[in-house]
């Protein structure tokens, strides 16, 4: 492997994690009953389907013009059709995004929640329903912030309590947080505030002239979606560098900004820290954040949409110190907590900060009411909460600590797999399960030592890259995704391989494999 320590910002870490052993397959992957139809269907996908064929069905008019079919035929359309042109996530060797196989418990749980079709917008149409959903927002809220016991035992059934709102994504919870501090801010219930009058006329009743969201460059492109939706422009969403740089640095660089802003009477809807940034799952340093955010009286949020299932760990839930000190917590459950797409959450701090958002009508939402659609910004919302309710009842912490610890020692253990290989560079070590990599031709490998590559080269190297993750996942037997990340002493992207380890049945042979046929791809496509 190239030793590109201390090359730039792109530097390969030597710091060891602790070793962890790997387990067998998860208790939480294993069969739940003895004629287990969906286990049977899940281990096929995962050891006998490809990952893609990569056909034209794109191009295909799949029977718009056929409304009077049988059962039974589109059924026969979903098995020659459907099923061969789908992208095999649950594939041991598709590691390039945060999908991966559904538990069979999950399915089955998940298969009672569609089956009740119930509403969560109000209690008339969820029943029991509500108070589960509230059950599971009271359990993060206490994963993250450990109030006392009293205070989730009253407040799961105080309605005027809101420890969250389950949401249909991490985008919408982000919406949600950034929609939920700029009505707080803005008065929202008052006659003049942002909720009756609009957010111009909040402002400039508050002698503002606009509004900013502060987020470090590697958040989550929904900030951007949430400054348009609130109405402030995703132009004012301001970011700030972070990687290599000391925290004196970073915390000059956004009390710069925070000063700069207070001078010109800008209103600063909230400081963003991520908790397992999508391209590389690293982690901001949150009690800096926290302090900055406390020093200056502004809504500290930290999306931890991807990492923040890793506080069920107790190896890996110290990398996020200072997270209980945010005002507001994203965490997806279809990401690292296995859930169906579809299932995510925002939690609150402060259990009356969700007041300021609350809208009511004479027939659902009544103030006073149980309905948590009184505070959502979305209306409907599937029976989700069940889903992860019935898992965390039947598993436990544990069912979840120990396949988010299998995901960390198989990423360690891919990283040295692809230390011994001279032909890769690593962009860092993993903080939590994504790990990135890069081919380096041959031709440039002594030249990546000497840190005296060209911009021209660069360009090639990554252009090779790509080129290669693209026929990886044409041929249909593994994925990677790629990335690129701006080196922070140089203004030019590089391209990296980008991984995500959390299909408990990914092998180390499996990696191998990979690595092994981008090997192949390089001599048999001539990129060398």
């Amino acid at each position: 492997m190239i030793d590109v320590a201390a090359l730039n910002s792109c530097e390969l870490e030597t710091k060891e994690e602790p070793k962890v052993e790997r387990n067998p397959i998860p208790s939480l992957f294993s069969k739940q009953k003895e004629n287990d139809f969906y286990y049977d269907q899940l281990l096929e996908r995962v050891n006998t389907n490809c990952i893609s064929t990569n056909s034209n069905y794109h191009e295909s008019n799949l029977l718009f013009d056929k409304y009077t079919l049988s059962f039974d035929t589109y059924n026969n359309f979903i098995a020659s059709t459907v099923e061969p042109n789908i992208v095999n996530v649950y594939s041991k060797k598709f590691i390039g995004h945060m999908t991966g196989p559904i538990p069979p418990l999950v399915s089955h749980l998940n298969d009672l929640s569609i089956n009740y079709n119930q509403n969560l917008v109000k209690i008339e149409t969820s029943g029991i329903g509500s108070k589960i959903e509230r059950e599971v927002l009271a359990f993060f809220h206490k994963e993250i912030f450990h109030y006392q016991e009293k205070v989730y035992t009253d407040g799961i059934n105080d309605p005027e309590k809101v420890f969250g709102v389950v949401t249909n994504g991490g985008t919408m919870s982000n919406i949600t947080a950034m929609s939920y501090a700029l009505s707080n801010l803005l008065d929202a219930n008052d006659k003049n505030g942002v909720n009756n009058q609009g957010i111009h006329y909040a402002l400039t009743a508050k002698g503002y002239e606009k509004a900013v969201i502060i987020a470090p460059k590697l958040c989550h492109y929904s900030f951007n979606k949430a400054a348009k939706i609130i109405g402030i422009g995703k132009h004012n969403v301001d970011f700030f560098e972070w990687e290599n740089l000391t925290d004196s640095e970073i915390q000059k660089r956004i009390n710069d900004k925070i000063n700069d802003y207070k001078a010109k009477n800008v209103l600063i809807v909230a400081l963003v820290g991520v908790a397992g940034t999508t391209e590389s799952g690293e982690i901001n340093n949150l009690e800096l954040i926290a302090d900055i955010a406390e020093q200056n009286n502004i809504h500290f949020h930290a999306d931890a949409a991807f990492g923040g299932a890793f506080l069920l760990s107790e190896q890996s839930k110290q990398k996020f110190k200072g997270i209980e000190r945010a005002d507001s917590v994203t965490i997806c459950g279809h990401k690292q907590l296995y859930m169906p797409i579809g299932s995510s959450f925002v939690i609150f701090k402060d259990l009356c900060l969700a007041k300021a958002s609350e809208n009511n009508t004479h027939y659902q939402a009544r103030k006073g009411s149980f309905d948590i659609g009184r505070y959502t910004i979305e209306g409907t919302r599937n029976f989700s909460a069940l889903t992860l309710h019935g898992t965390l009842a039947i598993m436990g912490k544990k069912g979840f600590e120990e396949v988010l610890d299998d995901n960390i020692a198989r990423c360690v253990s891919f990283h040295n797999i692809i230390a011994s290989h001279e032909e890769f560079q690593i962009y860092k070590f993993p903080t939590l399960n994504i790990l990135l990599y890069r081919y380096i031709p041959e031709k440039y490998r002594g030249k990546v030592l000497a840190q005296n590559l060209t911009l021209h080269e660069e360009e090639e190297i990554n252009s090779i890259n790509e080129t290669l993750q693209k026929e990886q996942f044409a041929r249909g037997n593994s994925f990677v995704s790629y990335t690129k990340l701006k080196c922070s002493k140089n203004e030019f992207y590089r391209t990296w391989f980008r991984t995500v380890l959390m299909n408990p049945f990914t092998t180390i042979e499996d990696l191998k494999d990979i690595l092994e046929e981008q090997l192949r791809i390089v001599a048999e496509i001539k990129l060398k």
